[in-house]
């Protein structure tokens, strides 16, 4: 291989150890970084392996020995170090420069418009010789770190929206829970669950459908649980014991414990809290699964990114039918055949 297929074998490699790392280090973003020696072989692996702690390229460094001579090596990784300071872990930028790593290849630029590029910068003022390949990996990084993106561009969580729908377009009764999609798609849907840190539904949905809200069919960290309760009338520990959420009601605020309670307004002016969500609660991204009026309001509102539907052949008679929220019948991209179910795909343009 000529230099170029090097450095793209090794930065892809990057992107696969980012992978391990599930959706353990939201909000922060998925990263990998490897290590290779003067004769192009990898010596040290690390990737982000959770939020608040050590970042890849701590990793990768920390996996050799203290007194390990790097004069020989080149750094690789998925994403610029930062060079952020006053928070949760120092800045890679500055443990690069102590143990004198020469040279450092990236993948992409920082997407925060307030530290793009200052990692780099920082690098080269110190000597090292940094590589960049934005344009050819920007759209791999923006799949696997879409939350990400979204974060630091509009100050605000990724938000998916998702629900089952049977053929005459029922998704539940007002008074019962009634099964929409096939068993297997549970597996979809978790494994969807699996890539957002928080999930949310309304009060009506809890008491109706007494759902776990975990990761029984996937791997990866419980989410967050988010529930619309205007009159905060729940006890979130009866349903979800041992479990952390946030309870957006009208009455009152208190962010103690493993349930915090965020008062707005009006739990349906979205547009007006949503942001909150991110900024003051570090919520980088949420999967709405219901009721039918959060959906309803949240597609109204705009302020969306991608929406999973998952039709059902069956028609279903029930006595207090819930209807499918109404959504535009464009960009819709089929995913794939669950048994009886199609899974569809649409992302906000």
């Amino acid at each position: 291989m000529n230099s170029l297929e090097n450095d793209f074998f090794f930065l892809n490699r990057c992107f696969t150890l980012a992978l391990r790392a599930f959706n353990f280090t939201q909000p922060n973003p998925k990263v990998g970084a490897l290590i290779i020696n003067q004769f192009g072989e990898i010596i040290s692996e690390g990737w982000h392996k959770k939020y608040g702690e050590a970042h890849a390229e701590v990793h990768a460094i920390q996996n050799l020995p203290h007194n390990f001579d790097f004069a020989h090596c080149t750094l690789f990784v998925s994403l610029e170090p930062c060079c952020h300071i006053h928070k949760k872990t120092p800045p890679c930028t500055t443990l690069i420069i102590e143990k004198k790593i020469p040279k450092v290849v990236v993948a992409t630029l920082d997407p925060n418009p307030q530290v793009q590029s200052k990692g780099i910068e920082t690098l080269k003022q110190a000597g090292v010789e940094v590589t960049l390949y934005h344009e050819h990996f920007i759209k791999k990084q923006q799949e696997i770190n879409f939350s990400f993106y979204v974060n630091q561009l509009y100050q605000r969580p990724y938000i998916t929206l998702k629900w089952a729908e049977s053929q005459n377009k029922i998704i539940g009764d007002e008074q019962k829970r009634i099964m929409i999609s096939h068993p297997y798609t549970q597996f979809f849907s978790h494994a969807l669950r699996a890539q957002h840190q928080a999930i949310l539904i309304g009060k009506k949905t809890v008491l109706l459908d007494n759902p776990q809200l975990n990761l029984r069919y996937s791997y990866g960290k419980n989410p967050i649980i988010i529930i619309l309760d205007t009159h905060s009338e729940i006890d979130p520990e009866k349903y979800f014991p041992n479990r952390e959420g946030i309870i957006i009601n009208q009455k009152f605020q208190s962010n103690e414990g493993n349930w915090k309670y965020f008062k707005v307004e009006d739990i349906f002016s979205w547009k007006d809290y949503v942001n909150k969500l991110y900024t003051e609660y570090k919520i980088g991204s949420i999967l709405v699964e219901g009721g039918s009026k959060a959906i309803n309001n949240i597609l109204q509102s705009k302020i969306w990114d991608t929406t999973y539907i998952i039709k059902n052949q069956r028609v279903i008679q029930t006595a207090k039918p819930v209807y499918a929220p109404k959504y535009l019948e464009t960009n819709v991209e089929f995913l794939q055949k669950i048994q009886g179910d199609r899974v569809f795909k649409i992302k906000k343009q």
